[in-house]
């Protein structure tokens, strides 16, 4: 809401302000001229803006608790500004639309185990300034190993997931409570490529739930997770290591 004070002398059309208030909470002024004739309101709404505000696409992907987001990472508010989505699955070929700083893309993801796909997501900015387009295309799989599914209630958790160089691994059961193994050598965590194979790209022990791997030396790809111990039916999810 704009506020024209003190008014001075009408020049062709134009009546100059001294001081315009721009916005009242924080206060910010600023000297405009104001197109208006003698029987305009000397209060208006109209926003000022003087740019297309800046955002990017990120992901959120947590694979086996079926967790699939798109975020526009910018401002939080963008006066005037719209932001609308389209996503479409390589799988499905179904597309999703929406506003505003989030879409959920799970709606479109086939509802199988071990489907691996891309998300394409095209993310438009618009209001008076311009427009622009945003796009990305994000690789999933889809987990296959339901939680508890034949495993007594156990489940491997790999966060980050996607990953880079770094990952954390926790078993659990009953979806909630840490899974605490009873065996000495603690629980043997190995990574297998998920297209098959015998080469095991990791090879090593889970002592505490959290515990922190390196996977800096697994190359880009899709592969299968498998935990096992004395007293732990082998149970798997998938990962994703995107740089």
């Amino acid at each position: 809401k704009i506020h024209a004070t003190k008014p001075q002398q009408y020049h062709n059309g134009v009546l100059a302000t001294e001081t315009v208030i721009i916005s009242e909470d924080p206060p910010v002024t600023q000297n405009l001229p104001i197109w208006i004739n003698e029987q305009c309101d000397l209060t208006y709404y109209k926003p000022i803006i003087s740019a297309v505000p800046e955002y990017q696409i990120v992901t959120e992907m947590d694979f086996c608790q079926w967790i699939y987001k798109a975020f526009a990472h910018g401002p939080e508010y963008a006066r005037a500004t719209t932001l609308t989505w389209l996503a479409t699955d390589s799988n499905t070929g179904q597309s999703i639309t929406s506003s505003g700083l989030s879409l959920d893309l799970l709606p479109i993801l086939p509802n199988t185990p071990d489907a691996f796909g891309q998300i394409t997501i095209l993310l438009t900015i618009q209001n008076d300034c311009g427009t622009v387009q945003h796009s990305l295309v994000a690789p999933y799989i889809t987990c296959g190993t339901p939680p508890g599914g034949g495993t007594q209630n156990r489940q491997i958790i790999v966060t980050p997931n996607p990953a880079n160089n770094q990952i954390s691994v926790q078993i659990r059961q009953n979806q909630t409570q840490d899974f605490i193994s009873t065996d000495p050598n603690g629980v043997r965590i190995r990574i297998y490529p998920l297209s098959g194979g015998s080469g095991t790209l990791m090879d090593s022990y889970l002592y505490n739930n959290g515990q922190v791997f390196g996977a800096a030396s697994i190359p880009n790809g899709l592969y299968k997770v498998i935990a096992t111990a004395s007293d732990l039916t082998p149970i798997q999810t998938n990962l994703a290591i995107v740089r």
